[in-house]
């Protein structure tokens, strides 16, 4: 600056400082040193200039500072809260807490709140099962099969709920228990294990219980044994005659009258029965016989022939032990010629001839019988041929009894659930005999396999090695099994997977995102990005959507001022006093917006430059500094 120091100067304008604080703050004045507190209230102080100097104004004004913000958050002990106003992260293990930031520029203080709450005791399901059951757990849904062995499981609580743990024990399941009895076809048997009576009439059965809690599985095989045919004996006495039946050694009197008497055979033997009759003596039997001339005639009754050339003859036999009498009445007329019938037959066959009715067995070779015609008919000759048999086919078949089995030889299906069997065919004209033997083997029950997948997952059976896709829904698969193994059935439970969870968000390439889902934070230097997480026992995906917005360059306000001038920056409406020297300040944008910083430079203000003059009333001076031309008329 430059002064001219003219006596009898008129006093300079007073300098005025305008100075903005707010309640809870102070300002201290340079002119004065003096501190002055907001809590005060606004002022006005004024320090008058000395040897001509201004004078001095500060015009204190103070702004009611804003109501603290306060933040109450609870969370559980095992849990953490991020405060956005620091970005610090607090953890529940630390206790409850309470946290104040103190706001700038006369913003409200932040406080924060904590208060901890304890995580309850965790809540433990213990549970036994055997290894052939299952266990559907209430808290997940989830169904455990006891084949896959013991396991543990723990759902986190949430909202500071306690923690769900399954102890699922499985015990091995014991050896089941065979019972295996035999009983006739006319016997029954009562098992003790459920109550129920098997008769025996019903055929063989095999029964299983299954074991309760755990408890061996009891099995009862039954097998029946066909009573024998009954033996029976015919026996005939007279009224004056008795008999001694050697099977209960009883002797019966014919003066008793006709009797029937049955033993029932014990251990499946055959029952014995007895059938006497008891007869008052027959009338007498009278036997009238022709034969021709050239024939002869033994009596059964005496055992006497008698030869047709000696004609005709009548013969009585007085009747012993309550029999008839006999009597032959013999005629003799001439022979006629004889009748004779040639028949070929196989070793297998038989022949019944018309002439005798007896029937004649090939087994026992070519024969060749003659009857001698009776009442002088013609003698009756047969010439019977016999061919050996062809040695027997036998078919040996296998099947299950859910399967049938078509004998080609006569085209009759047989079904595995009537049991074994044996038929034979006899061969005709001398034909092998063709001869089944069908085996029936017990069916086994079918193995099932329950499955539960979502829509978007697949299941691989090891049965068949086919992959099934969730996509192609519920199904249900079953594999025949060969020779007589268990039939294997799938039943395939799709459930339809639930729409995912997007969670779109926005943060600025310098600020951060921490995903609740997974407790990740994002760093929006690393660019934009999606993540899925896959959801767990079909629960819907979570996919998180973070798009960054790079920060826009900051701006800044570069400013010089004197010592002695101040600045007010309009992005805050603060006034920096050229006092306080240079400073930077900068503000953070929100929403992405550009940060703005203020470099302010304060310039020392220069010594002045002081000119002496000193002229005479009656004269006069231009000063350079401003071309001013002073009269000395007009004084200092």
């Amino acid at each position: 600056d430059q002064t001219l120091n003219l006596t009898v100067t008129p006093e300079p304008a007073p300098v005025v400082t305008d100075v903005t604080i707010c309640s809870d703050e102070s300002y201290t004045w340079a002119e004065n040193g003096i501190t002055y507190d907001g809590s005060g209230g606004s002022t006005s102080v004024t320090i008058e200039g000395v040897n001509c100097a201004a004078d001095q104004t500060l015009n204190l004004t103070v702004t009611p500072e804003p109501a603290p913000v306060v933040t109450d958050v609870t969370i559980c002990s095992d849990e953490s809260y991020t405060w956005t106003e620091n970005g610090i992260t607090y953890n529940g293990s630390g206790g409850s807490t309470s946290v104040t930031i103190e706001g700038v520029n006369c913003a409200a203080d932040q406080t924060l709140n904590l208060t901890v709450t304890p995580e309850p005791t965790p809540v433990v399901t213990d549970v036994t099962i055997c290894s052939d059951e299952s266990y559907t757990w209430a808290e997940n849904g989830i169904t455990y099969d006891g084949s896959g062995g013991s396991t543990s499981v723990t759902i986190e609580g949430v909202n500071c709920a306690a923690d769900q743990t399954l102890n699922l024990t499985v015990t091995p399941e014991p050896a089941p228990v065979v019972t295996d009895v035999t009983i006739c076809s006319d016997e029954s048997y009562t098992w003790a294990e459920n109550g129920i009576t098997y008769n025996g009439s019903g055929g063989s059965t095999s029964v299983t219980i299954e074991g309760v809690n755990c408890a061996a599985d009891q099995t009862l095989n039954l097998t029946v044994i066909p009573e024998p045919a009954p033996v029976v004996t015919d026996v005939t006495i007279c009224s004056d005659e008795s008999y001694t039946w050697t099977e209960n050694g009883i002797t019966y009197n014919g003066s008793g009258g006709s009797t029937s008497v049955t033993i029932e055979g014990v251990n499946c033997a055959a029952d014995q029965t007895l059938n006497l009759t008891v007869t008052p003596e027959p009338a007498p039997v009278v036997t009238d016989v022709t034969i021709c001339s050239d024939e002869s005639y033994t009596w059964a009754e005496n055992g006497i022939t008698y030869d047709g050339s000696g004609g005709s003859t009548s013969v009585t036999i007085e009747g012993v032990n309550c029999t008839a009498d006999q009597t032959l009445n013999l005629t003799v007329t001439p022979e006629p010629a004889p009748v004779v019938t040639d028949v070929t037959i196989c070793s297998d066959e038989s022949y019944t001839w018309t002439e005798n009715g007896i029937t004649y067995n090939g087994s026992g070779g070519s024969t060749s019988v003659t009857i001698e015609g009776v009442n002088c008919a013609a003698d009756q000759t047969l010439n019977l041929t016999v061919t050996p048999e062809p040695a027997p086919v036998i078919t040996n078949q296998n099947i299950c009894s859910n399967e049938s089995y078509t004998w080609a030889v006569n085209g009759i299906t047989y079904d595995g659930s009537g049991g074994d069997v044996t038929v034979t065919v006899e061969g005709i004209n001398c034909a092998a005999d063709q001869t089944l033997v069908l085996t029936v083997s017990n069916n086994p029950p079918p193995v099932v396999t329950d499955v539960t997948i979502c829509s978007d997952e697949s299941y691989t059976w090891t049965e068949n090695g086919i992959t099934y896709d969730g996509s192609g829904g519920s199904t249900s698969v079953t594999i025949e099994g060969v020779n007589c193994a268990a039939d294997q059935t799938l039943n395939l439970t799709v459930t339809p997977e639930p729409a995912p969870v997007v969670t779109d968000v926005a943060i600025c390439s310098d600020e951060s995102y921490t995903w609740a889902e997974n407790g990740i934070t994002y760093n929006g230097s690393g660019g934009s990005t999606s993540v899925t997480i896959e959801g767990v026992n079909c629960a819907a995906d979570q996919t998180l959507n973070l798009t960054v917005t790079p920060e826009p360059a900051p701006v800044v306000t570069d400013v010089t001022i004197c010592s002695d001038e101040s600045y007010t920056w309009t992005e805050n409406g603060i006034t920096y006093n050229g006092s306080g020297g240079s400073t930077s300040v900068t503000i953070e944008g929100v929403n992405c917006a550009a940060d703005q910083t203020l470099n302010l430079t304060v310039t020392p203000e220069p010594a002045p430059v002081v000119t002496d003059v000193t002229i005479c009333s009656d004269e006069s001076y231009t000063w350079t500094e401003n071309g001013i031309t002073y009269n000395g008329s007009g004084g200092s």
